[in-house]
């Protein structure tokens, strides 16, 4: 069963940047994003030339395998801003046509952060467009960084690069951990310590 278009189209696309506490925010972006409508996309050359619609789309395609496309349409579900995180604001500007493992491991650790508050972590959450920021000993160790996801902080890969155990320490009341982690097929554990 194929998604439409259309659905694919609402689910890449958001009319502004929004933040975790539904605050909306003006975006500049480089040479390579598409403004449409009050739309952004990073497309440009670094994807073979595709347009930000078709690399948002192909991004689409390759995670949607792990959550309900109906999370897409919603715009705070954990789901919707780790697509638009994926697409908009991830420093790896990843292609389609890159590693599926890379694509799949940063969606899922995307939802996951989001799934369970990770802005508030006290230990090596992203820096927020707000600039807050947790403690971390090396920003390459922060989720949601340009590093590889196996340099985050508390997640551990084999040597084929598959995540096998994520640790988090998390000081919030709330937050879940979500279905998409079992699209981690090497994983074994997931540890929450409350700090």
């Amino acid at each position: 069963m194929g998604i439409p278009d259309d659905q694919i189209k609402n689910a890449a696309v958001a009319s502004e940047a929004v933040d975790m506490d539904g605050t909306a925010e003006a975006t500049d972006r480089a040479d390579d994003v598409d403004t449409q409508d009050g739309l952004y996309l990073i497309g440009g050359d670094h994807c073979g030339g595709l347009t930000p619609e078709l690399r948002a789309g192909g991004l689409f395609r390759k995670i949607v395998k792990f959550s309900d496309p109906d999370e897409f349409t919603k715009f705070q579900s954990p789901q919707f801003l780790a697509f638009q995180w994926l697409i908009n604001e991830d420093e790896r500007k990843l292609c389609p046509s890159d590693s599926e493992l890379e694509i799949d491991q940063r969606y899922v650790l995307a939802v996951l952060y989001y799934s369970m508050f990770g802005d508030l972590w006290p230990k090596c959450g992203r820096i927020t467009s707000a600039g807050f920021t947790s403690d971390c000993e090396d920003d390459s160790r922060r989720f949601l960084s340009g590093s590889d996801v196996c340099e985050w902080n508390g997640v551990i890969c084999n040597d084929e690069n598959h995540i096998v155990r994520i640790s988090v320490s998390k000081m919030t009341i709330g937050g879940f951990i979500p279905q998409e982690v079992d699209g981690l097929p090497y994983l074994s554990s997931v540890i929450i310590t409350r700090d």
